[in-house]
């Protein structure tokens, strides 16, 4: 008896683990606001519904960071600082991050974001207890959601967070820096051979 229940726990073990995501059907255009911001918006816009944002910080091959202070505006007042990537001036990634006196666990703020965002996938665990993921759509046409609580930069307070993030043109700036260091280095290579001593 003892050993059919083993064989029985094992086989449900096997299977839950087996269980296939829901995917989310959600396409890139179709992607959720995450405090007034959208994948795909341009700079202007940016600047025009928050008219105080410093200029991007660049970071070369097209890509630049900014950060909406959170305390001037209405609707940000909930957030503890609002972070966004562009690659040539249009949004890629948006991190919100909440004061840490909220006390959301991973999976309270996943089902609040499903819900809110109107979610139709099932959330990931990424290697952490803090931390789930939700792919939606096919690339290129596709996005991620990220939620849980971790550390902003180098800073060691860690906080609930929520983020969006067009990968496809995420990478852009990576491609974009290797194929400049394989020009350069085909032209080291292409002045070697034509070196006379």
């Amino acid at each position: 008896m003892r050993f059919l229940l083993l064989n029985l726990c094992f086989f449900v073990l096997l299977f839950s683990s087996c269980a296939v995501k829901k995917p989310c059907t959600l396409k890139l255009e179709q992607a959720p606001e995450l405090r007034g911001l959208k994948l795909g918006m341009i700079l202007q816009e940016i600047q025009k519904k928050y008219p105080d944002v410093s200029p991007p910080r660049q970071a070369g091959y097209g890509k630049s960071f900014l950060s909406v202070g959170t305390a001037q505006y209405p609707g940000l007042d909930e957030v503890k600082y609002l972070e966004v990537e562009l690659v040539d001036e249009k949004i890629v990634k948006i991190t919100a991050y909440y004061p840490k006196d909220l006390n959301w666990t991973a999976e309270e703020l996943s089902k609040r974001t499903a819900e809110v965002m109107k979610l139709d996938g099932d959330w990931e665990k990424s290697g952490s207890l803090d931390y789930r993921s939700m792919y939606c759509g096919i690339v290129p046409d596709a996005f991620a959601v990220r939620v849980g609580i971790k550390a902003r930069g180098l800073d060691t307070e860690r906080l609930p967070f929520v983020e969006l993030e067009n990968h496809w043109e995420s990478f852009k700036p990576d491609s974009r820096q290797i194929e400049t260091e394989k020009e350069a280095n085909r032209k080291k290579e292409e002045q070697k051979q034509i070196f006379k001593p």
